[in-house]
């Protein structure tokens, strides 16, 4: 693991502390009025406190470049934010809005804390017979057809439920939900790799993630991705935590992240025990309290919700099973399909989601951390892209008929592709530029480069709705 680099004798912060074996010469700070009464010695709070301002100033100075890739993550993910279910595949905005409607309107104690939404929901973005602008009075006030969804654990439901309590019955309020999951996770993200890496990956890593069609668009789809990737990137934060100086406040980081998680989707049930049989591997043995907070959390809270399940469907279970089947492309209900035209599909939707340069370039990161993990063995850096990608792939895998059908189920792999890019980038960079602002000059100029290719994936998500052109409308426009 890798140790804190010893701090440069000319570079430590001077010492405060007094000499006695010194010429006391008196000195008028700068952060004090002079103090004729001679008490100066007796009261040195105020210099103190400047001297801790200062030293919190240094430590945020290398993080000022993070308020402008959170500017523009947030610039990029309000486009529309406001505007009713229109875009592509945003069918689950009508879904969810239904389900937190009817907590609210039914309560609790009717809905059993489980998704129950109203079958019109269910006609891609709502009843057809009604306008946009009357989809909440309908859902609030309409006729009743309550139907239990239970395609998903319930915390995505109550938590636009919540939302709706605080800020009113919006489509804004609800897309609320993923979005403020989205930039928390992009500044869990930085922390994670400035921890693991530096300062210049973390910087690239996170504009890369915040300007990925994935992020940018994908980011505030109402489903359980954007929710799900917060919790899964605490746990790993938390993981870090642990290698890194094992505490208990690791150890509890890990086991909330998987239950809130769990919670909220069905990847954590997975993500968990891939995440200790990594470090089994790393390790060759299997640490136990790891696994006492990754896969016991993730077993009790599967069971958890299934139990809920079973409660609110009346211990009829099948057509729980039958929507596992259909995702899994399993049995009678899979839709036959090949492999390679499987294959194609999925690229298709990688393409949309990542840019098509990304499938240029992210080869050449692969073939550059491979070389690393043949020096460096399974180091922390190692065993973060590696718990990255079986996170990403393996759920396109299990859900192999829902990766076919929508291109939002390559959201886990948003951080591995950020992030072995980022280190591939800036480790070259390093290596081949050895004037350090040109380095600088050449990584900003490609993160421009970047950002311009993927411009134009993200504008066609946000325009591009069902049999109609959209309006591209950001929550505040720069040029005005």
């Amino acid at each position: 693991m890798r140790a804190n680099l010893p701090v440069p004798r000319e570079l430590e912060e001077p010492d405060a502390r007094h000499d006695p074996g010194a010429a006391t010469i008196p000195t008028i700070s700068s952060c004090t009025p002079r103090n004729s009464a001679g008490d100066a010695p007796t009261r040195p709070l105020r210099p103190m406190r400047c001297r801790r301002l200062r030293m919190l100033g240094a430590r945020l100075r290398p993080h000022l470049p993070l308020l402008a890739i959170l500017a523009v993550a947030f610039y990029l993910i309000t486009i529309n934010v406001a505007s009713p279910w229109q875009s592509m595949h945003e069918d689950n905005g009508t879904l969810n809005e239904s389900i937190a409607v009817n907590h609210l309107r039914y309560g609790l104690g009717v809905t059993k804390g489980q998704d129950l939404l109203d079958t019109e929901a269910r006609q891609s973005f709502g009843p057809q017979h009604v306008t946009e602008a009357q989809h909440f009075a309908y859902f609030r006030y309409g006729p009743v057809h309550p139907q239990v969804y239970g395609d998903h654990p319930p915390l995505l439901g109550l938590t636009i439920a919540a939302s709706f309590i605080i800020f009113g019955f919006h489509f804004w309020a609800e897309r609320l939900v993923p979005i403020v999951y989205s930039l928390l996770g992009l500044l869990l993200f930085y922390r994670l790799v400035y921890r693991v890496f530096d300062g210049g990956v973390a910087r690239l890593a996170a504009f890369l993630y915040a300007t990925f069609p994935m992020l940018a668009y994908f980011g505030r789809n109402v489903s359980h991705e954007a929710a799900v990737m917060f919790w899964a990137l605490l746990l790993l934060t938390g993981y870090v935590r642990w290698c890194q100086q094992p505490t208990r406040g690791a150890l509890a980081q890990m086991a909330l992240a998987v239950v809130i998680g769990g919670l909220y989707g069905w990847p954590l049930f997975y993500f968990a025990p891939i995440l200790c049989a990594v470090d089994a591997l790393a390790s060759r043995r299997i640490a136990r309290p790891l696994a006492l907070v990754t896969v016991l959390p993730a077993a009790l809270t599967f069971l958890l919700v299934m139990v809920q399940l079973d409660w609110v469907m009346d211990g009829n279970l099948a057509r729980l099973s039958a929507m596992f089947a259909y995702r899994t492309g399993g049995g009678k209900h899979g839709v036959a399909v090949t492999t390679i035209a499987w294959l194609h599909q999925l690229t298709a939707w990688n393409a949309e989601g990542f840019g098509a340069w990304s499938q240029v370039a992210l080869p050449l990161a692969a073939f550059f951390a491979a070389a690393r993990a043949s020096v460096e063995g399974w180091s922390l850096r190692i065993r973060l892209l590696v718990i990255l990608a079986l996170w990403g792939v393996s759920h396109v895998l299990i859900f192999r008929n829902g990766a076919l059908i929508h291109a939002y189920w390559q959201f886990y792999l948003l951080p591995l592709y950020a992030l072995a890019l980022a280190w591939a980038a800036v480790t070259l960079a390093r290596r081949h530029i050895a004037s350090a602002p040109l380095r600088a000059l050449a990584l900003v100029f490609a993160a421009f480069v970047v950002l311009n290719l993927n411009l134009a994936p993200i504008l066609s998500l946000y325009s591009t709705g069902y049999h109609v052109t959209l309006p591209v409308v950001p929550l505040v426009d720069l040029w005005r």
